[in-house]
């Protein structure tokens, strides 16, 4: 269906009136001219599908949870003109039965066009559906599905049919079974999955490593098999050393299954190390000679090893104790000086030089273990993964025949030895007589130098982790270099995820490259998977494709119950095959949870391997993965248990509890912080860092260590993860006298205002208004003694000024309210704000102007949960459900509550420019959607990126919130989330507020007349414009200052030791001083924005929503010398906050009087709006402000002022932004305002 259709839809079913499907379809003329991308290709497709309503209302939403790939999604029930949002959880071990219950019960019918769901489900074909993301119509025993064409869908629409009538009557048949239990694949999925897994490739007899390398090795004798700079060895001098080496150990008592630990720098004699244990028929155990002592020592003990291997650098530099292992014998590959290390015997180069170089015969089986790599543990252990001869033959076998490596080929051995990805580039090399060029450690760290490497040795085959080429490319791409770089022929990439951006670069400089994506797990054989070649990276990818089985193994997507996922369901990935090692050394509990007997008969007796990656089988027969189920993460290519390095954390002395994350870092991909408590307080980086490099390997070392005076703990008393993930490092302490608190509730008191000032420690006689605090900021002080139980007002702060007074004055009683508190009338008068907003303000669209905030999460919510949260805020705030009223403009009117539900986009499977492009678009549907009535006046929105990044979105039209309402509204939200059982705090009515504005009006009049008149007497400041053009929302341009979190810690720290002063006038003082040299105006007068709710001294509105806030004119004469404006602004800024609160009342009653001295009053042209520090906010944990979203107002709205300034505290950072039209000012103008500012709060700040 067109827009065009859906249009003349919407009017034909007197959805539309005829004026609005004529503008509609005027718009749509318009965008197709603009060659507006077109609407998506519908799809349609129908079948036979018995069954009740309920049960194929059931069955749809568990088919769009596997579209969604999440456990709550949002359905929208039609039947005639009845619209029913449903919000479902969807679990995998629930019934059938379970989930008819839930969709039949969840919530009562809502006004159709309430919601906006992605998803239909249409109980009548006449209906129109409109331009939803898919739809399920019923009509009688057919069904028909409607969708749009979307490529990131991991299903296929035309398969829908058969998925649906294979799965109902399974259901139907046994309602009592749990989802988990149900086979999901239809006959042509089985297919698929089969042929997706039909991956036989030939294996010669030889199904040892060593009898697979012989004959390669004889062939090609004469060749370089290992290069280095300034050495080789030709795969003679290879065979020969490695079969020396093979002859003594075999003397000395190794077998098969033997494990012989290797400990060698790196260096041409490495390979023919590895080589020589595996011709001895024992199996090598790889380890870094750079590893701390225990570790090593702690392996060593693990594995009971009797024979090492090693060389004279690393011998003679060891700190190992070999006293407590089993080692009887050390082979050291170089002359040694000593015939015996630590007491026990070393045999070196002079014996080796004695033994055969015959290669001694083959006394392997294939199951016989190859060689064991030490991993990572969760508990501080690290596990010991067992290959056979047979998994790293097929490994060699199969990736050799992929990518047809051969013997002109030249490898780069990048990885060290002790992770897997070498054990393919020196065998798999060895398999086809290839050459394999090992660099030094410092050749490795010089990202030029491996470039000169590629070009002079003509290296043909890159293996690394993303993050190794990423690097190499960097001094190419900083320079912007012009050359290419022909050799090289293949990149292999694995170990973690391929930045999208990363093929496009590897092209530009490697023309000739084509580039594969491996993965799977040390557990599997270096490598199960692949995809190949990666020759684009398509729009809609969020990913490189983790791709098909390598030869001889296989995947599954696996649900809880060990059952095959549905195409397209995200389930535990599994491998299965030849390459699934034999298990943990010395660890079978370990091992029966990683390695699960086959739980089908086809293949029993078989191992499958639990990656512990989630992942999904899309229609293509592609595997996706879409993250970790676990805590393991990848730094720099290495797998890391964080519990590992937790556990020696742990261990140092001092430490009582620790807790370590990885954090995203643009330049490595993880990085390690390390966060601790300890009773002795703060230790020393250095001497933790120092400490954990002497027990882990340098990658395993964090390189941030954070300690937690006052730590965020879960329920159990353990180290909060999630808080952690925002955690900031303390701020310096306060230069002033300290009287620290004694009782509990100062304590408390003290904590709430140290989070709400931005300092670090507060004493209970300092003075609120002289550390920082203001009228703003004293309404969270009243909020943070209602949460202790304590109520007050304005005049109980602005007396008390200290905690040690406050919470006297508040005790005694004096803050207590009135007897009881007044409800919302359903009918009020507007307050000033409103008045103005509605009659005196020249807009066309009052619809379309909004305020909106937007919120950053680092994990989905509940989405039912958050929806119950949004909607107990909206009854306890009567203004959400409030707008002018219709009948008269001059007075609002509140309505029956209706639940919003959310409006939730899952963006997560676009790719992120393309997301970040449409969410722009829903944000701005989201804003223009709204209306100044009751029944618009507000929406929330979600929009999830990913499971880490999930934005919300809530936009209310201005009519009923200022900015201060968002402190309030987004506080009550997350306790309403946090905390459901528990009841909001109540709140004065807003129509008390206006009660109290009209009361006080007339005192006030006769107080401040001469005031207000002066303003209205006196010639307008205005600024010099660049340009004579037009003032339109259309027209805005945005200037933006941000201070570092350094510099913004500096000026809050002065701030708050200078008596009387606060940010706000700072910043206010430097605004206007900016304005005064820019204008050279000597008088410089602006409106500021007043937050209102401090009208009376004994009323407490601090948690009133309503538009409160009132733009009210100030004025100070400005010095040159920008101390003595300071001075000026703060002496004039006491006199206006008393007079300022009835200015905008005292505009509106002489709006209707041309006789009056405010009639036709008009705004000043700049607009300042101290916004204060939403860093304080009481928000669960990875929620975070971010301010507002979009555009809140309608592009065709002039604007109020020719600037606009929002100055606000949010992420540690000040935040600066200037406003403007960019047909009247220029951006080098605004620019240079802008750096005035700068100069000004640097100047008063010692900056």
């Amino acid at each position: 269906m067109s827009l065009n259709d859906a249009i003349v839809s919407l009017y034909k079913n007197n959805k539309l009136e005829k004026s609005e499907a004529y503008e509609l379809l005027s718009q749509v003329k318009a965008l197709s001219r603009n060659n507006a991308a077109p609407v998506p290709e519908r799809l349609v497709v129908e079948c036979a599908l018995p069954g009740s309503t309920a049960e194929r209302l059931a069955l749809w939403c568990y088919f769009v949870s596997i579209l969604e790939n999440q456990g709550t999604v949002s359905v929208s029930y039609i039947e005639g003109d009845s619209r029913k949002p449903l919000l479902v959880s969807v679990q995998e071990d629930m019934t059938f039965q379970e989930l008819i219950e839930q969709v039949s019960g969840t919530q009562q019918p809502g006004e159709a066009g309430n919601d906006d769901p992605k998803y239909l489900f249409v109980n009548d074909s006449r209906v129109d559906t409109g331009i939803a993301k898919a739809v399920c119509t019923v009509k009688q025993e057919l069904v028909e599905f409607q969708a749009e064409q979307d490529p990131r869908r991991k299903t296929r629409f035309e398969e829908w049919p058969e998925f649906f009538q294979f799965v109902l009557p399974q259901m139907q048949a046994h309602p009592e079974l749990p989802l988990n239990q149900l086979d999901l694949l239809p006959p042509s999925h089985k297919i698929r999955l089969e042929n997706y897994n039909r991956t036989y490739g030939y294996l010669p007899e030889q199904r040892t490593l060593g009898s697979l390398l012989l004959p390669s090795i004889q062939r090609y004798r004469t060749e370089v098999a290992v290069e280095m700079s300034g050495a080789s060895l030709s795969y003679d001098e290879l065979q020969t050393q490695a079969c020396a080496l093979a002859n003594l150990l075999r003397q000395v008592g190794v077998k098969p299954n033997t494990l012989v630990p290797v400990l060698c720098q790196r260096s041409v004699q490495m390979p023919a190390a590895l080589l020589g244990i595996v011709y001895s028929g024992g199996a090598y155990v790889p380890l870094e000679p750079d590893n701390p002592a225990d570790r090593i020592e702690g392996i060593l003990q693990q594995t009971q090893a009797e024979v090492i291997v090693t060389d004279r650098q690393t011998l003679a530099t060891a700190g190992w104790r070999l006293g407590d292992t089993h080692v009887k014998t050390i082979v050291c590959l170089d002359e040694y000086d000593a015939a015996e290390e630590q007491g026990i015997q070393v045999l070196d180069a002079r014996q080796l030089r004695q033994q055969s170089t015959e290669c001694p015969a083959d006394v392997n089986q294939p199951d016989d273990l190859c060689y064991v790599i030490f991993t990572s543990g969760s508990t501080g252990k690290p596990k010991g993964v067992m290959i056979s001869h047979l998994n790293i033959v097929n490994t060699a076998i199969g990736v050799n025949n992929q990518y047809r490596v051969n013997a002109a080929d030249r490898v780069m051995c990048f990885s060290s030895y002790s992770f897997d990805l070498s054990v393919w580039d020196i065998f798999g090399s060895f398999l086809a007589g290839a050459r394999v060029f090992v660099p030094t450690k410092a050749q490795i760290k010089d990202p030029a130098g491996l470039i000169d490497i590629i070009d002079q040795h003509r290296i043909t085959i890159w293996d690394s982790v993303p993050t190794g080429m990423s690097q190499m490319l960097i001094p190419l791409l900083d320079r912007n270099d012009q050359r290419t770089h022909p050799t090289l022929r293949l990149a292999m990439l694995s170990g973690e995820f391929i930045p999208l951006s990363l093929p496009a670069n590897i092209h530009r400089y490697f023309p000739n490259c084509k580039i594969s994506s491996l993965g799977g797990a040390t557990e599997g054989t270096v490598w199960s998977i692949f995809y190949y070649p990666v020759d684009r990276v398509a729009p809609h990818w969020k990913s490189i494709p983790y791709g098909f089985p390598l030869a001889n193994q296989r995947f599954y997507v696996l649900n809880e119950a060990m059952k095959p996922c549905a195409i397209g369901q995200k389930g535990m990935l599994y491998i299965a095959g030849l390459g699934v090692a034999q298990g943990y050394y010395g660890d079978e509990e370990k091992t029966r949870n990683a390695f699960i007997p086959c739980p089908w008969e086809s293949d029993m007796g078989e191992t499958i391997y639990k990656t512990g990656d989630l992942g999904v089988l899309n229609a293509d027969g592609v595997v996706e993965i879409v993250g970790r189920a676990d805590y393991q993460v990848k730094v720099r290519g290495f797998r890391v248990e964080l519990g590992e390095v937790e556990t020696q954390l742990s261990g140092i002395h001092g430490i009582d509890q620790a807790a370590v994350l990885a954090r995203p870092d643009p330049m490595s991909g993880n990085r390690l912080v390390a966060f601790y408590t300890s009773a002795s307080g703060e230790l020393s980086a250095g001497e933790l860092q120092q400490a954990l490099k002497g027990k882990l390997p340098e990658y395993m070392v964090p390189s941030q260590f954070v300690f937690l005076a006052n730590p965020p703990v879960g329920t159990t008393g353990k180290l909060d993860r999630k808080a952690l993930m925002e955690w900031q490092v303390s701020r310096t302490e306060l230069s002033q006298t300290f009287v620290p608190p004694s009782t509990d509730e100062e304590h408390r008191l003290a904590d709430s205002l140290k989070a709400m000032l931005n300092i670090d420690r507060i004493g209970v006689e300092d003075d609120f208004f002289l550390i920082g605090g203001d009228s703003l900021l004293a309404l969270q002080y009243i909020s943070a003694l209602k949460n202790m139980g304590y109520s007050a007002t304005p005049a109980i702060i602005m007396e008390g000024r200290t905690i040690r007074e406050i919470l006297q004055r508040v005790k005694d009683g004096q803050g207590q309210p009135s007897p009881s508190l007044s409800q919302q009338q359903p009918h009020s008068a507007l307050s000033p704000m409103q008045y103005k907003f509605i009659h005196r303000m020249p807009l066309v669209n009052r619809d379309h102007w909004n305020q909106s905030i937007e919120l950053r999460m680092q994990a989905v919510p509940e989405i039912e949960r958050l929806n119950t949260a949004l909607n107990k805020v909206i009854a306890a705030h009567p203004m959400l459900h409030a707008g002018i009223d219709q009948d008269n403009t001059e007075r609002l009117a509140v309505a029956d509550i209706v639940t919003r539900p959310i409006i939730v986009h899952d963006l997560s499977t676009i790719e992120p420019e393309v997301a970040e492009s449409e969410y722009q678009r829903l944000i701005a549907e989201l804003q223009s959607h709204r209306s100044c009535r009751a029944q618009g006046i507000g929406d929330m929105m979600l929009g999830i990126f990913s499971d880490q990044d999930v934005r919300l979105i809530w936009s209310v039209n201005h009519f009923s919130v200022d900015a201060h309402c968002w402190r309030i509204l987004v506080e009550d939200l997350a306790a309403a989330y946090q905390q459901p059982q528990q009841p909001l705090p109540a709140t004065a009515p807003f129509s008390d507020y206006v009660d109290t504005v009209k009361q006080g009006f007339g005192e006030a009049r006769q107080q401040y007349a001469a005031d207000w008149n002066q303003f209205a007497e006196s010639e307008q400041f205005r600024l010099p414009k660049d340009l004579e053009g037009s003032n339109l929302e259309a027209d805005l341009c945005s200037y933006a200052i941000q201070f570092s979190e350094d510099q913004t810690r500096g000026i809050l720290d002065c701030v708050s030791s200078a008596a009387g002063v606060n940010l706000h006038l700072v910043t206010l003082t430097s605004v206007m001083q900016a304005l005064h040299q820019w204008s050279g105006e000597q008088q410089v007068a602006l409106d500021v924005i007043s937050n209102g709710r401090d009208i009376h001294r004994d009323k407490d509105f601090s948690r009133t929503i309503g538009w409160f806030a009132t733009h009210n004119p100030f004025a100070a004469s400005i010095s040159n010398d920008i101390h003595e404006t300071l001075t000026q602004v703060s002496q004039n800024w006491q006199a206006h906050q008393q007079s300022s609160r009835y200015f905008v009342e005292a505009c509106n009653q002489a709006h209707a009087d041309p006789k009056h001295a405010l009639y036709g009053y008009q705004d000043n042209a700049v607009l300042y709006n101290f916004l204060g520090m939403y860093d304080n906010l009481a928000l669960p944990s990875g929620w975070q402000v971010r301010g507002s979203a979009g555009q809140d107002r309608a592009s065709e709205n002039p604007r109020t002022h020719e600037l606009e300034l929002e100055i606000l505290v949010v992420g540690g950072r000040l935040n600066i932004q200037i406003h403007y039209s960019g047909k009247q000012y220029q951006a080098t103008t605004v620019e240079g305002l802008g750096k005035a500012i700068q100069s000004g709060i640097s100047a008063l700040t010692g900056g």
